[in-house]
């Protein structure tokens, strides 16, 4: 079973190129088909799903479409997304390619939280082992520090004006976003599990749990527990029992996470053996989506 790691520093791009091997070249309603086989959700925290919100992109761009790689994690004490970039920061370059590819984008842009500091430095030098194709395409722009400015139309609001409040819709960044372009707004966990399914399949993805809890996500653990960071874990698998993360990647901070999941309510040990799903969590008066826990 092939998670996403993580390392004492960023993972080269001949290292990356080693472990994975090239990006696939899946034509474009291929790749959208594989997404939607997998059943591949957001981890931005609305949870939708990744193909239906590619293909909306892809009907509207006519090859002028734009990226926006969302890396903003302005969560209270979220870790995941910003440890994903500081360790693997090529397979999130992967996941905005073959999203470009998909939706017909000319451009994108790494949105990065201005206060990760260690993940814009990654990005920044993961993006120079690029060929030069790749490099006059992409940019990167700190995002503000603030919960709000993750959200996608406020994202596309600061990049287009630097203002980094939502704005009022319609239209969706979809249909006009980045310089009034469409614009694909999404996650970076789940640009990097787009690249890991356009490699290994969809079956591989839904062969990573059981019944409704399909595929893999990023947790932050954190508060009273033995091993404090952000961890890999298969959605079907409660909380606690998550692998220890390696000493790099262990952080202190006090939220549960799992891609954009964020257990919110009573934290007790049998909330933890609990797997990350919806049809579990929401029962039990958890609610999915970004916030901090109480204990």
């Amino acid at each position: 079973m092939e998670l996403i790691p993580f390392r004492p520093d960023a993972e080269s791009f001949a290292t990356h190129h080693q472990r994975l091997g090239p990006l696939p070249s899946l034509p474009p309603d291929q790749l959208i088909a594989e997404l939607e086989a997998s059943g591949l959700l957001g981890r931005g925290g609305a949870g939708f799903p990744v193909a239906r919100k590619w293909r909306a992109v892809a009907e509207r761009s006519s090859g002028g479409a734009v990226v926006l790689a969302n890396g903003a994690e302005g969560e209270p004490l979220s870790l995941k997304d910003r440890s994903l970039m500081a360790a693997r920061p090529h397979l999130v370059i992967d996941g905005a390619l073959l999203a470009a590819r998909a939706v017909g984008a000319d451009d994108i842009t790494f949105y990065i939280g201005v206060e990760h500091r260690a993940a814009d430095a990654a990005l920044r030098h993961a993006l120079a082992e690029r060929p030069a194709a790749v490099r006059s395409r992409a940019r990167i722009v700190k995002a503000p520090v603030g919960y709000v400015s993750g959200e996608e139309s406020a994202a596309v609001h600061f990049v287009n004006v630097g203002d980094g409040r939502p704005t009022t819709t319609p239209p969706r960044p979809f249909e006009r976003g980045v310089g009034g372009r469409p614009t694909l707004v999404q996650n970076v966990e789940s640009l990097a599990l787009a690249a890991l399914i356009a490699r290994r399949g969809h079956d591989w993805y839904k062969a990573l749990g059981q019944g409704p809890a399909r595929g893999i996500g990023l947790i932050t653990v954190s508060g009273a527990v033995n091993y404090a960071g952000s961890r890999r874990s298969s959605l079907d698998q409660p909380w606690r029992r998550s692998p220890r993360p390696p000493a790099a990647s262990e952080a202190r901070s006090r939220p549960c996470s799992s891609g954009d999941i964020l257990v919110v309510g009573p934290m007790s040990t049998s909330n933890g053996a609990s797997p990350l799903t919806p049809s579990r969590c929401e029962p039990a008066g958890w609610r999915l989506g970004a916030g901090w826990s109480t204990s």
